[in-house]
Order: structure tokens, then C-alpha cells, then sequence
């Protein structure tokens, strides 16, 4: 498996619904405009008819518009694909009837996917379209869509509210892994090759590094440092099993935002973007900025478009 679906997989399995969505204190306001955007998309799916949900991580979007379908008195099902290896059946249990109206399957490539030309009446993406391939994805976009069948997409923009908080995130994690660093300390500490007070001294000298506030991931660092060394139910062999699980989540949560950052579109890539999809024979293709929120935030870009 690749660096990049490992991050994911990482991800994923951590039990998140969403990827990034919502922005810290403005969660309602953001999810009625998310929920708002594919509802309106599901009041334009034929009854009965089929979507495809692509890169749908642990299925927001597919959760989204089987509650839209409900709401609306649609009758619709789905299909919703990952390139990690994703389980939601397990994170979504308290969904119950919805997710019988959802189809999940892990481990699929959105550049080779495993179904029939024409096969969908909808195919749409949140925050996950971006991270493939354009020509590729595209060209399977375009081939599983039923003539007139509709797309929607809503894709990370480069300048937008969740991709500029990640430039901080990948430092403080830099930070957090550099040789000699807290990380090195804990484990150095758990296998008897650091003393207490080299821990010490580098938990001094990030507070003095942030001003006395903690990052949000360097302070969940510490309170997993602090629960390691009071455990003493736990074995020091599980303890350092702990200290090497905590790196290896924030390598692949590193490598995560990296791909995000890496992923977001500017004006130009959007452009050619829409250019890509024209073609490939997809019609009426459009574009813009998404933005939520009473203050309008830009969350990304929305592509729109029929076969």
C-alpha cells in the first residue's frame, strides 16, 4: 500500500466522518450549507435512481444524501468508494435503517472503477476528487455517468479556510518529530536511553517555543506522555508499544495534510479543470467558489456538470 493511501487508511480508522469539513466553532453553520449543497443535488436524482460517491472516506456525503433522499421522500441508493481501506459499517452503526441504502467498498481506484459504462445517475465527491489524477479520473467520471446523468463536486480551494491552517500543523508536527525531539525523548525515555530530565527539558523548551499554548497536537502529545508514565497497570513493553503508534499516527497524519495541501486547486487548476471535464464529453460544466457560514467563508471550489 502507498504512503499516501497508509495516511488515509490511518485516518479513516480513527473514526472521522468527515475530512477537514467544518471549520472550529462554526461546525452548525457549516454543516447546513454542506447538507444544503447535496440536498439540492438529491432533489435533482430521478426516483430510484443510483449515486456514486467517490474517495467517500468513512461516508459523509453518501450519509448525507440518503438523509437528504428521506427528507425529500426520494427514493435512491448508493455507492460509495475509498482508495484506503475503509470500513464506516463499523463507525456508523447508530445510522441504522440509512445504511442499507448505502454500498461501501474499500481499496478502489476512482482512475479504474469497477463498474459498468453508464451505470449511475449521479456521481459526486467531497473533498477527495482532487487527490486523483484529472484526465484519469475524469475520463471514469465521465464513462459510469448515464447520459444526461449529473455530477457535483465540491474540492479543496487552494486559498480557502481549510487548507491554510494545515501549513501550521505540518511545522508543529515537523517540530514533534525532529531528531532529538519530543517524540525521540519518549521513546528514548520508555526504552532507558533518556532520563526524565532531558523530557523535561524539552517540554520547556516547546512551551517557550509556543509562549506557554500549546498547539492542539503538542498538548494531546503531553497528555498521552502523561498517561504512558502514570499507567502502571501497563507494562513498559505496551507503554513504548503506545510511544511507537504515537509516531506512527502523526507521520501519517503529516503526510495527510501534506496530500491536502498538495490536492487544493487555485483559480488556474480549477479552470483547467473544467476544461479537462469539457473534454471528456461532460456538458454544462461549471465552477465556483463554495463558500458557508454567516461570515461567507470560502471553503472550496463547486464543480457541476451532466453527461
Amino acid at each position: 500500500m502507498a504512503a499516501g493511501e497508509t495516511a488515509w487508511t490511518t485516518y479513516w480508522h480513527a473514526n472521522r466522518l468527515d475530512s477537514c469539513i467544518v471549520r472550529p466553532g462554526q461546525q452548525d453553520d457549516d454543516q447546513k450549507a454542506i447538507f444544503d449543497f447535496w440536498r439540492t443535488f438529491v432533489s435533482g436524482t430521478p426516483d430510484g435512481g443510483q449515486i456514486l460517491d467517490l474517495a467517500t472516506g468513512n461516508g459523509a456525503v453518501a450519509l448525507r444524501l440518503v438523509e437528504a433522499a428521506v427528507e425529500l421522500g426520494q427514493d435512491i441508493s448508493v455507492k460509495a468508494v475509498d482508495l484506503a481501506d475503509i470500513r464506516p459499517e463499523i463507525f456508523l452503526k447508530e445510522y441504522g435503517d440509512l445504511i442499507r441504502l448505502i454500498e461501501f467498498e474499500g481499496q478502489v481506484d476512482i482512475c479504474d472503477l469497477p463498474f459498468s459504462d453508464q451505470s449511475f445517475d449521479g456521481v459526486v465527491s467531497q473533498f477527495g476528487f482532487e487527490y486523483a489524477p484529472p484526465v484519469s479520473a475524469v475520463a471514469e467520471l465521465a464513462r459510469v455517468l448515464k447520459p444526461s446523468g449529473t455530477f457535483q463536486l465540491l474540492v479543496h480551494h487552494k486559498s480557502g479556510a481549510l487548507v491554510a491552517p494545515n501549513v501550521a500543523q505540518v511545522n508543529e508536527i515537523d517540530t514533534l518529530l525532529q531528531a532529538g525531539g519530543l517524540v525521540d525523548c519518549i521513546q528514548g525515555l520508555l526504552a532507558g536511553t533518556v532520563r526524565m530530565e532531558q523530557l523535561e527539558a524539552e517540554g520547556r523548551r516547546l512551551l517557550q517555543l509556543y509562549d506557554n499554548q500549546l498547539p492542539r497536537i503538542t498538548a494531546e502529545i503531553f497528555a498521552a506522555v502523561r498517561q504512558l508514565l502514570t499507567r502502571q497497570d501497563l507494562d513498559l513493553i505496551v507503554r513504548a508499544e503506545g510511544a511507537t503508534d504515537m509516531r506512527r499516527r502523526l507521520e501519517a497524519e503529516q503526510e495527510r495534510m501534506r496530500q491536502l495541501g498538495d490536492a487544493a486547486l487555485a483559480e488556474n487548476d480549477a479552470a483547467d479543470l473544467r476544461q479537462i471535464m469539457a473534454e471528456a464529453g461532460l456538458r454544462d460544466v461549471s465552477y465556483e467558489p463554495f463558500h458557508v457560514g454567516a461570515d461567507q467563508a470560502l471553503l472550496g471550489w463547486q464543480f457541476a456538470g451532466r453527461r
